[in-house]
């Protein structure tokens, strides 16, 4: 296990780094020093969201750190203070639930194993997460780079520095996404426009748009949507209008619900309504917000 002791300047008599204290998911058990991940809205327990627990590398889970410590105000023993050296069960139907600390600052691992790092030449190489207890230089299937070698001893030991919760959200952004190089027909009145667009990481969608192509003519009352995994994204839509090649629209409000989408998501744009255009074709995008984890 990636134990704390490994942390820059170690544990015992030496200053610990600012950490918050986290609620963990019910009946999930948090070992002090392991890597732990916060449950975000795409997890697929409603109740685990907003918690924390042993990373697992499912869909709905954000990097948080190494638990620095454990909180049961429940344990006789604990009384409430930070322990170290043990492992906590969450229980959310607690008076007071258990926690777990997380730091708030940046922090190196030192020596410890790096799967697939060989050489001097890892160092500045991103690292990522296989579970709770390993690291690789190996990108699994969603989660994104949790820190990165910043220094290489021998064989797969390095020095690790770990990106904290609050930078992997400051790199959160809006991104636009053209669906093909192909315009699509906006001439119908239902049916998908582009199917099986698989999302190349986690975010949330904010709506659809198009740049004209062929000039949209005739009297469309038609509606573009997005859908995520065959469901219907709430909000985020575009009704159809005419109008020049080379003019744009995109949806003046963003998407409230059902919009949130893993790495490997897949994607339909959706057109419907009882008029379609007599003519027109456009190339479709669609504005998201990137978002970390997996």
């Amino acid at each position: 296990m990636a134990r704390s002791t490994n942390l820059q300047g170690g544990r015992d008599n030496a200053p610990q780094p600012k950490k918050i204290a986290i609620e963990v998911e019910n009946s999930e058990v948090v070992y002090e020093g392991a890597f732990a991940s916060l449950r975000d809205l795409g997890n697929a327990t409603a109740g685990n969201q907003g918690r924390i627990g042993a990373y697992t590398g499912a869909a709905g889970e954000v990097f948080a750190g190494v638990a620095l410590g454990i909180q049961d105000p429940n344990v006789s023993e604990n009384d409430g203070d930070w322990t170290f050296d043990g492992s906590v069960t969450g229980d959310t139907s607690a008076s007071i639930p258990p926690k777990a600390g997380l730091s708030v600052e940046p922090q190196v691992l030192k020596k410890i194993a790096v799967t697939g790092a060989s050489a001097i030449s890892d160092q500045g190489r991103p690292v990522y997460l296989s579970d709770d207890d390993t690291l690789t230089l190996t990108p699994p299937t969603r989660m994104d780079p949790i820190g990165f070698v910043s220094r290489w001893y021998t064989s797969t030991t390095c020095d690790v520095y770990l990106l904290p919760v609050w930078v992997q959200y400051a790199c959160a952004r809006p991104e636009r996404l053209f669906l093909s190089t192909e315009p699509a027909t906006l001439t119908g009145t239902s049916g998908d426009l582009a199917t099986g667009y698989p999302m190349p990481f986690k975010g949330l969608v904010l709506g659809v748009g198009y740049v004209i192509t062929t000039d949209i003519t005739g009297s469309p009352d038609t509606v573009l949507n997005a859908e995520l995994d065959g469901t219907n994204v709430t909000g985020g839509t575009l009704a159809l209008a005419t109008g020049s090649a080379g003019a744009y629209a995109v949806a003046s409000s963003f998407a409230t619900a059902a919009h949130y989408f893993s790495r490997g998501s897949l994607l339909d744009i959706e057109i419907s309504g009882a008029t379609g255009a007599t003519a027109g074709a456009g190339s479709l995008f669609i504005d998201v917000i990137r978002l970390p984890g997996s």
